[in-house]
């Protein structure tokens, strides 16, 4: 199995909370003894994908097409969509930003996946993840089990270390 990260760019510059999810995704990885792979998608992105390789990841996977030029759910959820039903991964994981809020549901729904939303934390128990969600306004935490095949979060910035 494999953890997938969507890697967040905009205006052909990697965004802060990319490298925070990567380094998330490669501690599960370690823990769960699977291979990190990556997706970056948007037009003329290549370049990019050095930056990237920093961070560690097993496979970067990139989709560059001029229809990525701009943002837009449908093409962008389009792309995601299938790299996961190709890849078939235990987790994938966004950043919890404009674009992670209004990817990641669509994506969720396409798939029949679950998914946990603003993740403050994510653990991996020997056979599975459990998600940690804050809950009444931050004053208590939820812990979540998610009992689909594919389950997706999306981690809150600024929370995660990037290393």
């Amino acid at each position: 199995m494999s953890i997938v990260v969507f890697a967040e760019q905009r205006g052909g510059a990697l965004r802060k909370i990319t490298f925070e999810v990567i380094s998330e995704g490669k501690r599960l990885a370690t823990a769960a003894g699977d291979s990190l792979k990556v997706l970056l998608a948007g037009d003329n992105v290549s370049g990019l994908a050095e930056e990237l390789k920093k961070f560690g990841p097993d496979e970067i996977a990139v989709v560059n097409s001029d229809k990525l030029a701009d943002y837009t759910t449908e093409s962008y959820a389009g792309v995601l969509t299938d790299y996961v039903k190709q890849e078939n991964p235990s987790l994938v994981l966004l950043g919890h930003s404009a674009i992670g809020k209004d990817l990641a549901p669509r994506v969720t729904a396409r798939l029949g996946a679950g998914l946990v939303s603003d993740c403050i934390e994510i653990n991996y128990d020997g056979g599975d993840f459990s998600f940690i969600h804050p809950i009444y306004a931050g004053k208590a935490v939820a812990t979540y089990k998610v009992n689909s095949a594919v389950k997706i979060a999306t981690l809150r910035p600024n929370i995660f270390a990037m290393e």
